[in-house]
């Protein structure tokens, strides 16, 4: 299968279709996440150790409710399906093959 026949995954469709309630559970859970993001990165600079691990281990429980929450939400069961579909967020497959193969 060529990359351009891959199917696409359109997450604001996807998103505009789930209830309130969910949109809320997993958006709490993505700003959870990028908060934990952030504060590795602070203690990083910081060479904070204790805060690191635990900036880590919020990111890991973060990810892992984004993760299951998604899961729940998207429409099959993509976790396990064969062809997965490319999120549109990276553009026309076309002109991403061809700047993957120039930079390759």
């Amino acid at each position: 299968m060529q990359i351009t026949d891959l199917p696409r995954f359109d997450g604001a469709a996807a998103w505009s279709a789930l209830a309130a309630e969910t949109q809320a559970a997993i958006g709490a859970a993505v700003l959870e996440m990028a908060v934990a993001w952030f504060g590795q990165d602070a203690a990083g600079e910081d060479r904070d150790a204790t805060r690191g691990r635990l900036f880590e281990d919020a990111a890991g429980l973060a990810t892992d409710r984004m993760t299951d929450l998604a899961a729940d939400a998207l429409p099959g069961n993509l976790q396990f399906a064969e062809v997965v579909p490319v999120p549109s967020i990276v553009g026309d497959l076309a002109a991403w093959e061809a700047a993957d193969k120039a930079g390759a």
